[in-house]
């Protein structure tokens, strides 16, 4: 979803997004860091096993997503202009693959069994734009 709306930012003005489904995007970063705590704590030992999920936290629609993403990108020089996010629900979107309105995880098991942080995924992700527009112009994508 993040690469698909940077490359709609640099060829679109205006696009519409689903606003009535929620979830918590997560940054592979942030899942990684998640689990390295994890492995520590299951090296160590001191855990109870179980099924365990991480998201980042502060759930958002697709729509916020979007706004989000173009938001930082306008305000990093990356766009002259910002663009026109149309909210639309998903009985306007037409697509092949049906999606949950609620797919947010709760990870709050995950990050008191493994004393890892929980990150929000606001944090971090300028500098994920960042890295993912350097490398498609030196074409490392």
């Amino acid at each position: 979803f993040l690469t698909t709306m940077i490359n709609l930012a640099y060829t679109k003005r205006s696009i519409s997004v689903v606003s009535d489904q929620i979830g918590n995007p997560t940054n592979a970063l942030h899942l990684s860091r998640a689990i390295v705590f994890a492995l520590i704590k299951i090296e160590s030992s001191r855990f109870t096993s179980g099924i365990y999920h991480y998201g980042d936290k502060e759930n958002c629609t697709w729509h916020e997503f979007a706004e989000y993403i173009f938001e930082v990108m306008f305000n990093n020089n990356q766009l002259t202009d910002p663009l026109d996010v149309k909210a639309i629900l998903s009985s306007e979107y037409h697509s092949l693959v049906p999606r949950p309105k609620y797919s947010a995880i709760d990870s709050t098991d995950f990050c008191e069994q493994f004393d890892s942080p929980h990150f929000s995924w606001k944090e971090d992700l300028s500098e994920t734009i960042n890295r993912y527009i350097a490398s498609s112009k030196q074409g490392t994508l």
